[in-house]
């Protein structure tokens, strides 16, 4: 559930004719409250559904810069308003797809709106997808939080998740179809282990990064490696240069580069010039069944990976990749060790060849197939 913060294509028509052959296909109708471009699964869901099915997308206006996709007809609900934007929203959803052929809609989760939306929408078939349970620090509002979105599931017949993890947790196993996390293959080229390369991409925010700074510090005080670390994210408070503080109290910041936020679609060097991925999150129940977006853009890219023992990161990093470490800076120092040693035995094509099944058409193709049964079910032809 990561976010493109950018796209090349930016400001096209909101909704364009669409050609004969695009009448022809089923439609599709994909409804978030974050703006459209904005959130990594929405878009290339939308994307790489567009081939086969009429995509239509309906988000909230944030006010960002406007992006676009071929093929892919995005419509826009201003904010406004205060409550009256909820109404418009769902009155906004319902006339789209009353203007729709067949209409399929796909509902990415968002707290209480996914009620309203099922509620309203009458007969028409629909599929909710959950990204996420709860990650509120405070367990009260995620035990809150989290039964809401359970009793929002009894409304719908159609239910696709993250993980199945998530779906245990949430006592959905038995009722929803696995939609795993995908990834793009950021850097293409081969990778060489003679030094240590370590990158950290994500948000900065409750993720106790200052561990794995430490981490990363007490390794180089006792190895003879030729190691740097560049972390890149940002948070909404001091995040950034708390960090920058540590790596000068740490004597670090000779070896530590901290970029802050950096988009997307720029992160390929980034990427090139290192040659493992860390993929920190902290080890606790709300977290440890969600997959990190970046466990699988590193080893796409022929990086083995330094990640803490979720569950979810325990599914696909083995000794053949990388190596699982407590969220701790002893663990993490630990786990560099280990890496350093093993150092010989990676090979960045095997890497990459590895984690091939979590490519975002992979992902999508097994999704096509799941709507296109859905929507079979309604619309017999």
């Amino acid at each position: 559930m990561g976010k493109l913060r950018r796209h090349n294509h930016v400001n096209a028509p909101e909704s364009p004719q669409p050609d004969d052959n695009t009448r022809m296909k089923p439609t599709l109708i994909i409804v978030h409250t974050e703006q459209f471009g904005y959130h990594v699964d929405s878009y290339y869901h939308s994307k790489l559904l567009s081939g086969e099915f009429n995509v239509r997308c309906i988000t909230w206006d944030h006010g960002l810069p406007r992006m676009s996709l071929p093929g892919v007809e995005v419509h826009y609900v201003p904010r406004h308003g205060g409550f009256a934007r909820v109404p418009r929203f769902v009155n906004s959803v319902r006339s789209l797809a009353a203007r729709s052929a067949k209409p399929l809609v796909m509902v990415k989760y968002m707290p209480v709106m996914a009620a309203l939306l099922r509620l309203a929408m009458g007969r028409y078939p629909m599929v909710l997808d959950i990204r996420t349970g709860s990650v509120a620090p405070h367990p009260g509002v995620r035990k809150l939080s989290n039964l809401l979105l359970r009793a929002e599931c009894t409304l719908y017949r159609h239910i696709t998740i993250i993980s199945a993890s998530l779906a245990q947790m949430l006592g959905l196993s038995k009722r929803a179809r696995l939609l795993p996390l995908g990834a793009v293959e950021i850097s293409s080229c081969p990778k060489r282990f003679d030094n240590l390369r370590l990158v950290y991409v994500g948000t900065l925010y409750n993720r106790n990064i200052d561990r794995a700074l430490r981490g990363f510090a007490a390794f180089c005080a006792d190895s003879a490696a030729d190691a740097r670390l560049t972390i890149v994210g940002g948070g909404p408070g001091a995040e950034q240069q708390q960090l920058q503080a540590l790596t000068a109290e740490l004597g670090v910041q000779e070896k530590v580069r901290i970029l802050g936020p950096v988009p997307h679609d720029q992160l390929r060097p980034i990427f090139d010039e290192h040659n493992t991925g860390l993929s920190f999150v902290p080890l606790t129940p709300y977290y440890d069944v969600q997959p990190p977006t970046k466990t699988f853009e590193y080893l796409l890219s022929g990086m083995p990976v330094l990640a803490t023992a979720t569950q979810e990161n325990s599914r696909v990093v083995d000794a053949h990749n990388g190596v699982l470490t407590e969220d701790s800076a002893a663990g993490v120092k630990h786990g560099l060790e280990v890496l350093w040693q093993r150092r010989g035995q990676y090979d960045s094509n095997v890497i990459r060849r590895g984690a091939e099944r979590h490519l975002w058409p992979n992902i999508v193709r097994n999704l096509a197939e799941y709507l296109r049964g859905v929507q079979a079910a309604r619309y017999p032809a």
